[in-house]
């Protein structure tokens, strides 16, 4: 079966392709819907939306068949320029967010000193105007069954921007981690629109040639900020999250495979 989806053109004229897939995976398209694969959950994040009506997001997904691995799923999106600030985050979860009673895996939540490696694969695919970024993320929280007030930290590694606006915190240092370079931005008390509690943000940017398709160790980034007395190893990585923060404009993207593995 194929499927083809339109996506309505947005105010700047640029054409965006039609996203075409062929695994059966009807579009989801209600706010805040999940998908769930495995140990992995698809989300239509749409939490910077605030009183914003005209725009539209979907999710789509399944699993490969007779594997624990999603494949060939992802989310396409049609925002207003409407102010600068996020407007949504639709990502694939593997773990347990502060908002949430569960957690999709039972490797995660786990104490930062528990855990060796956490490796993260992916390849995927994405075209975009306005302004985009896509985003590897964790969150790092006191305990394992955390509520929002329970977030130290957050972890964000972007590795790939496209006009976005600016950066949060101060920049401290360009680094190589992975093998990829970074400029590392610290924010010691983030707040966004409509969240009264505050964290910590440590932001990893690549500037460079967009990161497509890569095998990373999200705990390199966890060590160096262990061992540059950022955050305790006592604390827990509660999540990892891969998905495309949206400021405003059009664009899709679709994920060939997504994987973490988690060694401990």
């Amino acid at each position: 079966m194929l499927v083809i989806i339109m996506i309505p053109a947005c105010s700047s004229g640029t054409k965006i392709p039609a996203l075409t897939y062929s695994n059966n995976a009807q579009p989801v398209c209600k706010a805040w819907a999940t998908i769930s694969l495995g140990e992995y959950e698809i989300s239509n994040n749409i939490w910077g939306k605030g009183n914003i009506h005209d725009y539209s997001q979907c999710i789509f997904g399944k699993l490969k068949p007779r594997s624990a691995q999603p494949e060939n799923f992802g989310w396409l999106w049609n925002w207003p320029d409407a102010g600068i600030r996020v407007k949504a985050y639709p990502s694939i979860l593997f773990g347990r967010k502060p908002w949430n009673d569960y957690s999709t895996t039972s490797q995660l939540p786990r104490k930062i000193n528990k855990i060796k490696h956490l490796t993260v694969s992916y390849k995927l695919q994405t075209a975009s105007n306005g302004a985009v970024n896509l985003l590897l993320e964790s969150w790092i929280t006191r305990i394992a069954k955390a509520a929002p007030t329970d977030r130290v930290a957050e972890l964000a590694v972007q590795l790939y921007q496209n006009n976005w606006p600016g950066q949060a915190g101060h920049f401290i240092e360009a680094v190589v981690i992975n093998g990829i370079s970074f400029d590392f931005y610290v924010e010691k008390k983030m707040r966004v629109p409509g969240d009264t509690h505050t964290w910590v943000y440590y932001g990893f940017v690549h500037k460079g040639k967009p990161v497509l398709q890569t095998k990373l160790d999200m705990m390199k980034f966890v060590n160096y900020l262990v061992n540059h007395g950022y955050i305790d190893q006592q604390h827990y990585i509660a999540t990892v999250e891969l998905g495309n923060e949206i400021d405003y404009g059009k664009g899709k993207t679709e994920i060939e495979y997504f994987s973490v593995q988690a060694e401990y």
